[in-house]
């Protein structure tokens, strides 16, 4: 048997000695020959064609794994996409209960590249490891589903990475090998308690809503101009270094102080159901949306709080909103600058005595 032929299908360029340039596919042609013990019998030759997928030249593939604990019920799947900035051949994923699924591209040009979608549903009680071999350059965003989801594993390089959301109930997520990224999503993770995300100074937004953070650090990301962080257990944050900060969210949490003076480009804060008595938004001239309700404002606090409000004038073309309720009622006084900010602004809410 010899090979007599390599050759590439992109671009007529030839292969030789096993070296790819940018080829996506190569055709091996086998010939075989057959001799007979005769010198006047001869078998003709016969050939055989094979098509074989191949990454392309330098393609890294590396390990994305995780484990879902299934109960058997509407929540036991998992459901993820994968972006690539260019196609990249097929990927195999070993769905940890014998079922092993070859993907290809599901969509062209999504988010600026190729799309990778993935599901699969578990019906029976078990514990199953989820293994998926993916390129990992050139991959430009990851999502991922499945409430019953209990750890995760990223690759360990993926330079090109700048979109993560991550919606799954996982107890810890090491995001340390992406500087790059510029947005980061986890949410409705009941065990994630904590989140280091010092190393990813590029991120402009941040959003770990519905989880159990009990401390969160984000001096090291100056770029943050959207932070989300409600519902955990945070009792103090520090956001100074936060001067492109536009949108702040602290809703349902133990926070007892906060200094937004920092932050002049804030838009949106909202602190809602926290334990505030004391907040200061005198720096801040461009914020439009302002919700502290139901925390332990002072009577000064608020009386304050509306006098620069009024200072700061019509918000126009943005809608306005002031929520003041469930704090300290306010006085008779208070009731005439109520209805001067009631003039400027879109809605005003506050409970009177």
């Amino acid at each position: 048997m010899s090979i007599n032929l390599v050759r590439i299908l992109d671009n007529n360029v030839l292969i030789e000695d096993g070296l790819v340039s940018t080829s996506k596919q190569i055709t091996i042609t086998t010939t075989t020959t057959t001799f007979v013990s005769t010198t006047t019998t001869t078998v003709a030759p016969t050939t055989t064609t094979t098509t074989t997928d191949i990454p392309p030249s330098g393609l890294t593939l590396t390990g994305l794994t995780f484990t879902i604990n299934s109960t058997g019920d509407v929540d036991s799947y998992a459901d993820f996409y994968l972006f690539y900035n260019i196609s990249v051949p097929s990927i195999e994923v070993d769905w940890g209960d014998g079922t092993i699924e070859t993907i290809s591209a599901n969509y062209k040009k999504k988010k600026g590249g190729y799309a990778y979608y993935f599901y699969h549903e578990y019906l029976t009680i078990a514990t199953y490891n989820v293994t998926i071999d993916i390129p990992e350059d050139n991959l430009i965003s990851l999502e991922l589903y499945g409430p019953e989801i209990s750890s995760l594993s990223l690759p360990s390089s993926s330079p090109d990475l700048s979109y993560i959301y991550i919606i799954a109930n996982i107890s810890s997520f090491d995001t340390s090998n992406y500087s790059d990224l510029a947005s980061l999503t986890i949410i409705n993770n009941g065990g994630l308690i904590t989140m280091d995300v010092s190393s990813n100074t590029a991120l402009t937004s941040l959003n770990l809503n519905n989880n159990n953070i009990s401390t969160m650090d984000v001096s090291s990301n100056t770029a943050l101009t959207f932070l989300s962080l409600n519902n955990n257990n945070i009792s103090t944050i520090n956001v100074s270094s936060l001067t492109l900060l536009s949108y702040l969210n602290l809703d349902n949490n133990n926070i007892t102080t906060l200094d937004v003076s920092n932050n002049t480009v804030l838009e949106n804060l909202s602190l809602n159901n926290n334990s505030c008595s004391i907040i200061d938004i005198s720096n801040n001239i461009v914020i439009h949306r302002l919700d502290v309700s139901y925390n332990n404002l002072t009577a000064s606090v608020i009386d304050d709080t509306l006098d620069e409000l009024i200072s700061q004038g019509d918000k126009s073309p943005y809608w306005s909103v002031l929520d003041l309720r469930n704090q300290t009622p306010i006085a008779y006084g208070d009731v005439v600058k109520v209805n001067t900010l009631d003039t400027i602004w879109d809605e005003v809410f506050v409970d009177t005595v």
